[in-house]
């Protein structure tokens, strides 16, 4: 593995053979799923996590840092699907776009509250 891009404070790495079984396993492991501005490879792996969002099939939140503006374009795209119909509020209600931390901080604590009122209210019909 090329070290260029590894941070060695990680406590696992987990290599995978490819892009499909990287974000498999991401999916897999992932409580919530946060994109910082990145190239192709970071819009490829957030574009499926919006996808399973949007199709119900994660209730994770996606959560995309806007830093200065970054993620302005994606933002506009989202809402002009959703102006034209060939999407809507309803399906994206699980992405979030975040213009600081204390914003991400904010959607993770409520998002993980909602996450644990439901799972109590699950236990209780059970």
């Amino acid at each position: 593995m090329e070290r260029e891009f590894q941070y060695d404070g990680l406590t696992q790495l987990i290599v995978t053979a490819d892009m499909s079984q990287r974000k498999a396993k991401m999916i897999e492991l992932g409580d919530a799923f946060l994109a910082f501005p990145g190239g192709t490879g970071t819009l490829e792996e957030i574009s499926e996590i919006m996808s399973r969002v949007s199709l119900n099939q994660l209730s994770a939140p996606c959560i995309l840092y806007n830093w200065n503006g970054y993620y302005d374009s994606l933002k506009a795209l989202l809402r002009h699907m959703t102006e034209i119909g060939l999407s809507s509020e309803r399906r994206q209600k699980g992405i979030f776009f975040a213009e600081n931390l204390a914003e991400i901080q904010s959607i993770l604590t409520d998002a993980w509250q909602t996450a644990g009122a439901q799972e109590s209210m699950e236990k209780k019909v059970l």
